[in-house]
Parts: structure tokens; sequence; C-alpha cells
């Protein structure tokens, strides 16, 4: 750890050793760190996930410079989708929200829309009616 330097700021600096093929973004705090480390090392893609809509959280704000900020925040999102190998929005609206601002930059086919949830096959299954206590003893 580096004195007095944000933790999370650190993780822009992995060590050399570890071989990292993939890294995942997010946001403003991980997506600029994912970003530095797929342009520092070789052969690393990069997944960036868009996870909130900061134009429409920014009409719940009761800051002066919401709307400003979250314009902000969106070109930074769209800054970093366009350069990411492959971009993963969740739920339809964020990614038809993503892929609007992508056209210019021919990224918007590469937009994944992912909805968490139960799988149909799963949701089928019968549940246990107790929970049985498991034994790690050896």
């Amino acid at each position: 750890m580096i004195p007095e330097f944000d933790p999370i700021v650190t993780l822009s600096f992995p060590h050399e050793e570890n071989a990292i093929d993939i890294v995942v973004g997010h946001g403003q705090k991980l997506g600029p760190r994912a970003y530095a480390i797929a342009v520092t090392r070789q052969n690393c893609r990069r997944v960036h996930v868009v996870h909130t809509a900061s134009e429409e959280l920014a009409m719940f704000k009761k800051c002066p410079q919401a709307i400003a900020q979250s314009e902000r925040k969106h070109e930074s999102e769209v800054k970093l989708s366009k350069t990411a190998n492959i971009v993963i929005a969740i739920r339809p609206k964020l990614t038809e929200a993503i892929k609007a601002s992508l056209p210019p930059y021919s990224k918007d086919k590469d937009v994944i829309n992912f909805t968490p949830g139960i799988f149909p096959e799963f949701s089928r299954l019968e549940q246990a009616s107790e929970e049985k206590e498991e034994s790690f003893a050896s």
C-alpha cells in the first residue's frame, strides 16, 4: 500500500506477475481502472458494465449541479463503452439507452443485455422443506 494514496487507485496497478486476460469495470470508479489495466497489458480484453442511468437518477437529487453531473457521468459511460471490447447493460431499458449513444462509434451492436433473475429451469425445482445441518468434520 502506498501511503496517502487512495486504495481504489492502486487497482490500476496490478502486479506484473499477475496474468490478466479479461478485466471488468463499471461506473466512474472502476471503469477507468479497468481501462488502465487493459491498455497496459498485452492481449487483455475489457468488459464495461453499465448499471445505472445517471440522467434518470439526477431527477431525484436535490443538489443544484445534479443535471450537469449526470451529463458528465453519461459522457464518461459512453467513452468507456466505445473503447471496451464488450459492453454489458443491466436490463433492457438501460441496454437501449446506452445503445442510443453508441452508433457514431459503431459499437451499438456490441451491447449485451443482462437481465438478472432466475432461469425458468430453476424456478420449477422443488425446495427443501427444512434445512439440514451439514457436518464438515473429517
